[in-house]
């Protein structure tokens, strides 16, 4: 029997609630990036009263509890990743944007992936490294701009 794994479920109803924050709530272009995926799940494309203006954002869409488990003193959360990711991220043409969707609120929390937002970090303790790169090996944003999503949507 073919199963669909809960992370599958979990990772497609995070993009459907970053759609319909994006489309229903801020009435911007959402396109998702189906193929090829190497950390950028979704395109969004800013629109101003109608004119649709041709400045694009990409995103990496995360869902899940365990992406709110380390909250932020100054609000928010912050959000891990392997250096490799953030440095793509930065170093990519267009802004990109980390969303972290929590399922159970309808939010969609997220923060621009920039120097100013990034920090080094060492590796966790719970986590083993398979690199044996030990001082940088992760990096992580605080993600802290939280939208939710519904047809109320305010910025």
């Amino acid at each position: 029997m073919m199963r669909r794994t809960a992370s599958a479920w979990t990772a497609s109803a995070g993009v459907t609630q970053a759609r319909h924050a994006i489309e229903s709530g801020m009435r911007w272009v959402f396109r998702e990036q189906p193929f090829e995926d190497y950390g950028i799940d979704a395109h969004i494309e800013v629109v101003d009263d109608e004119a649709v203006l041709g400045r694009l954002i990409a995103l990496q869409i995360k869902t899940g509890g365990s992406y709110f488990d380390s909250p932020a003193a100054e609000g928010g959360w912050w959000f891990r990743d392997m250096a490799a990711h953030f440095e793509y991220w930065l170093d990519f043409s267009i802004p990109v944007v980390v969303v972290l969707v929590d399922l159970d609120s309808g939010q969609c929390h997220w923060q621009l992936v920039a120097e100013s937002t990034v920090e080094k970090a060492a590796p966790r303790a719970d986590r083993a490294n398979p690199t044996g790169l030990q001082a940088h090996a992760h990096r992580v944003v605080n993600v802290c701009s939280t939208y939710t999503a519904s047809p109320n949507f305010t910025t």
